[in-house]
């Protein structure tokens, strides 16, 4: 190859290295204000570094500290880390500034549920409901703590109203198949406590 092409070859490969590094700075999240510390604490979350996700949204915190957002990725970073009751106290800051925020509700009853304060769980999962009645998902919930607490009769009614939901909303199948597991299992602790013969059981 000629000098002169050699020359022209380098010259198209410096400045494809110099156009890759420009455009992969502009990709780069603006760490100047409090979104770019909630775009890159997204990513680190669901690359399933907590860790790291836990500190990117507490610089969004640091920015705005009356960003419900923020707190919220806080929360379910610290709750992913095991410590549920930090995440309890983010969501709650979360729902100060924002008392409609549906996620926050959702993800503080899920925390209140693990520690076993199944009251709390079920007032998030009811205030949750009045924001989306139609929540396949939130249906779903509810059922599962009134197993938890013992009703059976009042989780069918919530396992059949997620399965309603499903064909309206952005259930996943798993979670339709598992309404449907939880429904069965809530009618055969119906018909245990039943004092007529079990023969009239559908099951």
């Amino acid at each position: 190859m000629k000098p002169r092409n050699l020359l022209l070859v380098a010259w198209v490969f410096w400045f494809s290295i110099l156009a890759v590094g420009a455009s992969a700075q502009t990709a780069l999240p603006d760490f100047r204000d409090a979104a770019g510390w909630l775009e890159q604490g997204y990513l680190h979350y669901e690359q399933g570094d907590y860790a790291t996700a836990f500190d990117d949204f507490d610089q969004a915190v640091a920015l705005s500290p009356e960003l419900a957002e923020a707190y919220v990725g806080r929360g379910r970073s610290t709750q992913s880390l095991g410590d549920y009751e930090n995440a309890i106290e983010d969501y709650t800051l979360a729902l100060e500034f924002d008392s409609k925020y549906a996620e926050a509700y959702s993800h503080r009853m899920l925390a209140y549920a693990v520690l076993g304060n199944l009251d709390a769980a079920m007032a998030d999962i009811e205030t949750l409901l009045k924001l989306r009645p139609d929540s396949a998902e939130a249906h779903y919930r509810r059922g599962e703590l009134h197993m938890l607490l013992g009703d059976p009769q009042a989780a069918i009614g919530d396992f059949n109203r997620a399965i309603a939901a499903f064909p309206s909303s952005r259930f996943p199948p798993r979670r339709r198949l598992a309404a449907a597991g939880q429904w069965r299992k809530a009618l055969v602790s119906i018909c245990r406590r039943c004092p007529l013969s079990l023969a009239c059981c559908p099951l």
